[in-house]
């Protein structure tokens, strides 16, 4: 009860962080609105390491403070991972609260035990439509797991559709199921992911000029299998990568480094190329945005955001 007030609150005053692991590169999902290519291609660039070692994992968190949420999202679908399962059994067990989100692809029936006796902020479970936009594999094991779920859901199971304007509705077969266990669904839109997608009923993102104030999402990061910290869940193209947690002793040294300085320094100037300035989550400055950038950037006071 009183670790998910305090995720309520910090959801609500907008301090929550949170590291989202990507366990693979390239998704087996393939959804139309995933901008997989843009992300593989990038991630290619960097690295040969497709798959996260799970000795390399352990000994990566041990460098994350505890306040720091661990989910298990980033770019790809977390359980095809072979071990994703251990994954998140040991970072319960190293004391770190954690959210998943899931289209189901990779869980097997027999971690549902082990993965009901974790206390999760969030299990969220994404649905598959009925036109086959978000290409997630609708068969009779599929189905199967998904009555298991609707029958003895894992703690904090969060029901969640994706739809464009077209207005897809949830794969019949799922539906069917979900309806008989009076499942509640919560439905959502898409993000255009900085532009990397196109959504055909939206305009295009206009780039954005003027200051722009420091998103909550630059406290949103995402760990890949090289360990290379991205920025946030809108730079598909990994323009921004803040460091490599491999080569740092404590998570709040990648707030020090040239990377991030430089991100929060282009918020001010419109020549700067940041992915920011095309992104619809971004926003003008307000009042006294200078005073907080060099609050933020002065010596020590990162640190102490990002300590135990």
């Amino acid at each position: 009860m009183k670790l998910h007030l305090r995720y309520r609150i910090n959801k609500t005053l907008h301090t929550e962080r949170s590291l989202a692991i990507t366990t693979r590169v390239g998704c087996v999902n393939q959804c139309a609105y995933c901008p997989q290519d843009v992300f593989v291609k990038a991630y290619r660039r960097r690295s040969s390491v497709m798959v996260m070692d799970t000795a390399d994992y352990e000994n990566w968190l041990r460098r994350v403070p505890k306040h720091i949420i661990i989910s298990f999202a980033g770019f790809s679908e977390p359980f095809m991972h072979p071990q994703c399962t251990d994954m998140i059994l040991h970072t319960y067990r190293a004391g770190y609260e954690i959210r998943v989100n899931t289209t189901c692809i990779g869980i097997k029936t027999e971690d549902l035990p082990a993965l009901r006796h974790v206390p999760f902020l969030k299990f969220v479970i994404h649905l598959p439509d009925d036109q086959g936009i978000s290409r997630i594999r609708v068969d009779d094991d599929y189905l199967a797991l998904i009555r298991e779920l609707a029958q003895r859901p894992v703690p904090n199971t969060d029901w969640k559709f994706h739809r464009t304007e077209r207005q897809e509705n949830i794969h019949p077969a799922v539906l069917s199921i979900l309806t008989e266990h009076k499942v509640s669904v919560r439905y959502f839109g898409l993000s255009n992911r900085d532009g990397n997608i196109r959504i055909t009923e939206r305009p295009a993102t206009v780039r954005k000029c003027g200051e722009l104030a420091p998103c909550n999402d630059f406290h949103h990061n995402i760990l890949f299998p090289n360990g290379d910290i991205g920025l946030c869940h809108m730079d598909w193209g990994l323009k921004h990568v803040i460091g490599n947690l491999a080569e740092v002793s404590h998570y709040h040294e990648l707030y020090q480094k040239t990377a991030f300085r430089e991100i929060l320094k282009g918020l001010t100037s419109d020549e700067a190329e940041l992915q920011c300035r095309t992104c619809e989550k971004s926003r003008p400055r307000l009042k006294g945005f200078r005073k907080f950038t060099a609050w933020f950037m002065g010596s020590g006071k990162q640190a102490n955001l990002y300590s135990d």
